[in-house]
């Protein structure tokens, strides 16, 4: 897919292998984590689903916590000396079970101090447990993803959610509560944990027990300003449905959840292909040139796709959430409608992010927008979710994407990177504009006239030379063996 010189064969068909394999197992979790959104939202109704979407937010937000940053500068430094393998996995699965420990009677602490009933404070420390499972996996898939085995992961990834999301319907459908979902999240972690435990015996190594504190210290040290600013996005991501909870209640929170959800699955794109990316932008990380050209065609992809996404969202947006979700939700589609400008930013800021934490140079610069960006997060919430409720949170998001672009935008320029980024969004949106202008005149709704649309708009930017019919090509010539 790329036409620099340190990128040989062997890497374009690695990235274009792995992505496909992350892509692909990221759609299967996004129809699971949908169904299981469509039945927990119905059979539960608003105000135990916003219980539910609160606690799974809440626990969430310290994932980042409990990783610190170290599973990024892992995969790193793994990366560049295979040949210290064992010795990351090892202390690394120790800093993640200390801190893991840590982490989860904070929780339990925070949620207690704040006044929430039992049935929360009960469901929270079962989500965390869930959390720290989650967390421990994330080890084995360091070492795979450093390895450019990314086909583990999605193994796993799938087993994780398959469980999950069978088990939670069979139980919801019978009636139980959160309580319920809560240790069905655990049973699927502790099946995840063992499969990954499998795959690195046979296909990996058989880990030896080299526990040195001194090389901890050293890990976190060095990933600290990774961890920081992953932490603060972490929080970030969540912090809008933990205020809409202590501001105005269960209900806003599922309905911000219905909408918010179906935006929030759709970063898997850019994650799944920089997954695949990560391991050589770390490796060639010195190369300027390369990374630039790297770059440049990673957000030409990304653009091309985040448009039409874009189209769907406003286009559909009543129809998504009334077939999804029922007609209780309907506060909802405004919502949807104004997230749905954030997909573009984050497509895009994805990228930028990545290269920023490639080099440890750079990654104090990652850790600084990061808390600028919680705070501006934190700091419109307050302000919009009183005055418009849910629409509040949402544009909170679209400001703060928008905003963390132009940093990471900025620093790649400061550093000498030449993207330019007007450029090549400027075709993309000339489309974009006249398809939607098009649709909205003629008053066509219908999804075999969306489809239509789509293929025409591919054909254009194609035709415009915003993508290459070979870069498709290529990554068909992958799946055929």
């Amino acid at each position: 897919m790329f036409d620099h010189k340190p990128m040989n064969k062997i890497d374009k068909a690695k990235v274009t292998k792995n992505t496909l394999f992350i892509l692909s197992a990221q759609v299967i979790n996004i129809l699971l984590q949908m169904v299981y959104l469509i039945f927990a939202a119905r059979l539960l109704g608003n105000i135990q689903f916003g219980k539910l979407s609160f606690v799974i937010a809440f626990t969430q937000m310290f994932l980042a916590v409990v990783d610190f940053g170290l599973f990024n500068y892992c995969v790193r430094e793994i990366a560049k000396k295979k040949e210290e393998a064992n010795s990351y996995f090892v202390n690394l699965f120790l800093l993640k079970l200390i801190f893991g420990m840590s982490v989860l009677g904070m929780m339990v602490i925070i949620v207690k101090s704040l006044g929430y009933p039992a049935e929360i404070i009960i469901t929270t420390l079962i989500f965390g447990v869930g959390l720290l499972l989650f967390s421990l996996n994330t080890v084995f898939h360091a070492v795979f993803q450093s390895f450019e085995k990314l086909k583990y992961i999605s193994i796993t990834m799938v087993v994780f959610f398959g469980i999950n999301v069978t088990l939670s319907i069979i139980v919801l459908v019978m009636g139980k509560n959160i309580v319920t979902l809560a240790c069905v999240n655990c049973l699927a972690g502790g099946v995840a944990f063992f499969i990954n435990l499998i795959i690195l015996l046979k296909k990996f190594f058989v880990p030896k027990l080299s526990i040195d504190l001194q090389f901890c210290k050293q890990m976190l040290f060095l990933a600290m300003p990774i961890g920081i600013g992953a932490i603060c996005w972490s929080f970030y991501n969540r912090i809008d449905v933990t205020l809409l909870s202590y501001i105005k209640g269960d209900v806003s929170v599922g309905e911000y959840t219905a909408a918010y959800r179906l935006v929030n699955t759709l970063a898997v794109i850019p994650h799944a292909y920089l997954s695949a990316v990560y391991p050589i932008m770390a490796r060639y990380n010195t190369d300027k040139l390369y990374l630039n050209d790297l770059c440049r065609k990673s957000c030409r992809l990304m653009i091309a796709i985040a448009f039409p996404v874009v189209i769907a969202l406003n286009l559909f947006a009543p129809q998504l959430i009334e077939v999804l979700y029922g007609t209780e939700y309907s506060n909802a589609i405004s919502s949807l409608r104004i997230l749905s400008g954030a997909v573009i930013f984050i497509f895009i800021s994805n990228i930028f992010g990545y290269l920023l934490i490639s080099t440890f140079k750079t990654s104090k610069e990652y850790t600084l927008y990061a808390i600028m960006g919680l705070g501006l997060n934190i700091a419109c919430n307050c302000f919009l979710i009183p005055l418009y409720d849910l629409k509040g949170a949402a544009l909170s998001t679209v400001i703060t994407e928008v905003f963390i672009l132009g940093m990471y935008y900025r620093s790649a320029l400061k550093l000498g990177f030449c993207v330019d980024l007007t450029a090549l969004i400027a075709k993309p949106l000339i489309v974009t504009v006249c398809l939607l202008c098009f649709v909205y005149l003629l008053g066509i709704k219908s999804i075999f006239t969306l489809s239509l649309l789509m293929m025409s708009y591919l054909m254009i930017i194609m035709k415009m030379k915003v993508i290459c019919w070979q870069e498709i090509k290529e990554a068909v010539n992958i799946l055929k063996p």
